[in-house]
């Protein structure tokens, strides 16, 4: 069976409605698991024994490119654990590469992983430009009735944003978190983000002064959008997002079993998607934009992380802050190897598809310059 059906499970679903259906199902469930083992952080056999739900918008158009392929740039992407890989310059498509041995081409849908994080700011960040938010600096519990009876209640939207708010335990495992939510295991077909921040009693530490990169920050996040607009946050990320850089298309979302999307990871979109998507952000920050605005506020406010990774020193608004071009820029970075990077000096964006668990940007990172001078 062809690996693009594999990918079955994100692209069956039609409905632009709220309401969850199922995934990870199917005849092609072990060669998909034979072949993405290391696809997901969490042990993907849980994943496909689950009931998890999945949230899809959009009509369903194929997509067809020709590969541009050949210097300068095969030898950055000569791995093979790529899945996809492009390069825009200039808003249009200088490089673009799929695996063809995987059987991928441009209507795959992949897996963005903790890139959705990155689009789960972008909503909150566009309900700020709508004025659904009056301020970063406003409470959680202001907005929503659930955060109102949380740990969350008094926590500053901006530091919900930076993952420094303060509620999480560094060094708590997310195992059980991420279970409750999505619905695995002996919680199958009752996932529910709620019940999973439930979890969490009290403040761990004082908000804004410490970086915790775990789930819960970013369920807040669909929480509040859900609460203010009575929308999934993935439906109001396609609406107000995705239709702005792509006017059609179709995109899935996965989600609790309750209509809660779940921004933990689980966007599925098409690689020219993808990378048109990190384009969009990049190019609001440069026209100076309400959202590009939004997003350089968490660029120039980013918090320190702690971490030894040169590439990974500081954090912004659910966004890695890297040096590019001498000056720090946005990254949207996801496990497994999926990397978003805009150079908006060079007007350049790179998108990178993997599914190897170690995946190392190598010389994607230690040669940026000479990469982006090609």
């Amino acid at each position: 069976m062809k690996f693009i059906k594999i990918f079955i499970l994100f692209s069956i679903f039609s409905m632009t409605i709220p309401k969850p259906s199922y995934a990870f199902h199917g005849d092609n469930i072990e060669r998909f698991l034979s072949i993405m083992k290391s696809y997901s952080r969490y042990d993907i056999t849980r994943v496909t024994k689950s009931k998890v739900g999945m949230q899809s918008y959009g009509d369903r158009t194929k997509f067809v490119s020709d590969p541009k392929l050949g210097e300068p740039y095969d030898e950055f992407f000569d791995d093979k654990f790529n899945l996809a890989a492009i390069v825009l310059k200039n808003g249009g498509v200088a490089y673009e590469r799929y695996n063809q041995e995987k059987e991928i081409n441009a209507d795959t849908g992949l897996g963005g992983m903790s890139i959705a994080k990155s689009g789960a700011a972008a909503v909150i960040g566009n309900l700020l430009c709508e004025g659904k938010i009056k301020s970063l600096d406003d409470l959680a519990g202001n907005y929503s009735d659930f955060l109102k009876n949380s740990p969350y209640n008094d926590i500053k939207i901006k530091n919900i944003l930076r993952m420094a708010s303060g509620v999480s335990k560094p060094g708590s495992s997310e195992g059980r978190f991420i279970a409750t939510a999505l619905g695995f295991g002996k919680l199958s077909g009752k996932g529910s983000v709620k019940k999973a921040l439930n979890l969490l009693k009290e403040p761990y530490t004082s908000q804004g002064k410490r970086f915790n990169y775990h789930a819960s920050d970013v369920l807040v996040l669909s929480i509040l959008a859900q609460e203010i607009t009575n929308k999934p946050l993935g439906q109001l990320f396609y609406e107000n997002i995705y239709l702005d850089f792509r006017k059609e298309g179709r995109l899935h979302w996965v989600s609790d079993n309750e209509g809660v999307t779940a921004p933990i990871s689980g966007i599925v979109m098409r690689a020219r998607d993808w990378a048109f998507f990190g384009h969009y952000i990049m190019q609001q920050m440069s026209n100076n934009t309400c959202l590009g605005k939004f997003f350089k506020y968490g660029l120039e406010n980013a918090v320190s992380t702690g971490y030894s990774d040169p590439n990974a020193k500081k954090y912004g608004f659910m966004s890695w802050v890297q040096d590019i071009n001498g000056s720090p820029a946005l990254t949207f970075r996801g496990h497994a190897g999926q990397l978003i990077a805009m150079d908006p000096t060079r007007n350049i964006v790179v998108y990178i598809a993997s599914f190897d668990k170690n995946y190392n940007f190598g010389r994607i990172f230690r040669d940026m310059d000479e990469f982006l001078d090609k």
